[in-house]
């Protein structure tokens, strides 16, 4: 199989038909290694759908990737990939190769420091906070807010429970498309 195509993109993998992962380009580890991510061999012919969290976040990715395929066209998408101490705005583009084929490249446009410094942990029952799949925002009291809005200099350091979600924002420029 080729080696996707890695200018400009910084992480850059390929899903077959059955969006099993089938290729990652050479940045992949060292993001992996940097942001304490899985390599490319614990990754490789295994379900992108595995490694995303929540009900909403795989419904999104699943209705880019349904809308590239039918439609033989790209996508692209503004998110945040944010780490306990950086925010990071990112860019995603899908894209259609042969036979089903995705190529899905990630960008890293501007990072900027996090204050405080909070671990947010994947937890199905917690409901303490909802957490944004795409923007990152919080909910907290029915409404999305970014990180800074709703934590607090007390919270540095702490292992907050999150649930992921897609926010209404986040959902209508999905379908927008």
């Amino acid at each position: 199989m080729p080696t996707p195509n890695e200018a400009p993109f910084d992480v850059i993998y390929q899903v077959d038909r059955q969006d099993l992962i089938v290729n990652v380009n050479s940045q992949w580890d060292q993001f992996a290694n940097e942001n304490g991510g899985l390599i490319a061999k614990s990754v490789l012919g295994r379900k992108l759908f595995d490694f995303i969290v929540g009900d909403s976040s795989r419904m999104y990715v699943d209705t880019m990737f349904q809308h590239t395929r039918l439609l033989k066209k790209g996508v692209v998408r503004q998110y945040r990939c944010d780490s306990p101490s950086m925010k990071r705005f990112m860019e995603m583009r899908i894209e259609p190769g042969s036979d089903g084929l995705l190529i899905v490249s990630h960008r890293i446009i501007k990072s900027e420091p996090v204050a405080p410094v909070v671990n947010f942990l994947y937890h199905p029952k917690a409901f303490v906070l909802r957490r944004c799949s795409v923007c990152n925002r919080l909910n907290r009291d029915g409404r999305w807010r970014e990180l800074d809005q709703v934590l607090y200099p007390a919270m540095a350091g702490a292992n907050l429970p999150v649930r992921y979600d897609v926010c209404g924002d986040c959902q209508t420029t999905a379908s927008n498309a």
